[in-house]
């Protein structure tokens, strides 16, 4: 079973054509697994059938959402086949970024790979850090037996490779020693704990997640906006608000985000709980 304990690993990546922002090929020696990640922009002739001609598990992606979360597409089958689907003018119009899970001799059947596309959906909306675009929920698990470990240890290669490679949204938030910097933040906005943010009738606390940024459940936010606030930071207040993230609280004094949630940025985080386009350097403070 996949577990949160740490431990020491090794992975390799290729890079074909010379260019590492495009194809990538992520895996390790003593594992039959293997990973994809290129950019929809060189699909299909810059990729090739011949890599992608398995069976297989796929993400397909939006680019960093700048203000909010990625839309993602779980999906499995023959890699090649499903992709070249997808990549039809109309169809997934969201599909920036793929990347794709498979194995080196052929060992990863249909039954495994269902079973990892179920896993990954219910993981993904547990931990809400994209937001889904199938239109279908998961399918019911059946593996038992050496089968159900086999696809469980096929998933946990695959969840360590889209970490690699840079896909978090199947992780739960879990705050970490130390905060890393982003260009929003100085260095004397970096703590071992939280940074926190406060005002009339708001509060909160987040922390620095790799880029991005995350507030967590039980913020306040202000109710009303300045007329001056950027359009896609009160689009996003909107957005959370429609989907039951940021609800008004204390008989509409103040909002509150009911789970954790992980911001583009701390600039994204600041205008939808400030209401305004305040810098994020001179909002959130050492934890006090």
């Amino acid at each position: 079973m996949v577990t949160s304990e740490q431990k020491a690993f090794s992975v390799t990546i290729h890079f074909p054509l010379g260019d590492p922002d495009g194809l990538a090929v992520v895996g390790n020696i003593t594992r039959t697994s293997q990973g994809f990640s290129f950019p929809r922009s060189i699909f299909p002739g810059g990729v090739g059938e011949e890599a992608l001609n398995y069976l297989g598990v796929y993400v397909l992606r939006s680019d960093d959402a700048a203000d909010g979360v990625p839309k993602a597409y779980i999906g499995e089958g023959n890699l090649w086949d499903r992709l070249n689907f997808h990549n039809r003018p109309g169809e997934k119009d969201f599909w920036i970024k793929t990347f794709v899970f498979t194995s080196k001799d052929g060992s990863l059947n249909k039954a495994h790979a269902g079973y990892i596309e179920s896993r990954l959906l219910d993981m993904a909306k547990e931990v809400n850090r994209c937001e889904l675009v199938n239109s279908s929920d998961s399918l019911k698990d059946t593996l038992t037996g050496a089968s159900r470990t086999d696809a469980e240890l096929y998933l946990e290669d695959m969840l360590l490779y889209l970490r690699v490679m840079g896909v978090r949204f199947f992780e739960e938030v879990t705050p970490g020693q130390i905060l890393h910097l982003s260009q929003d933040l100085s260095a004397d906005d970096v703590t071992a704990d939280f940074l926190h943010l406060r005002g009339k009738k708001m509060d909160a606390r987040g922390y620095q997640d790799g880029s991005r940024f995350v507030v967590l459940k039980g913020a306040r936010a202000v109710v009303e906006e300045v007329n001056s606030l950027s359009p896609t930071y009160s689009a996003l207040r909107k957005q959370l608000q429609d989907e039951g993230i940021l609800i008004l609280a204390s008989g509409g004094e103040f909002y509150e985000l009911t789970q954790d949630y992980s911001f583009g940025s701390p600039s994204a985080a600041t205008g939808v709980l400030l209401g305004n386009s305040s810098s994020p350097s001179l909002a959130w403070k050492q934890n006090q």
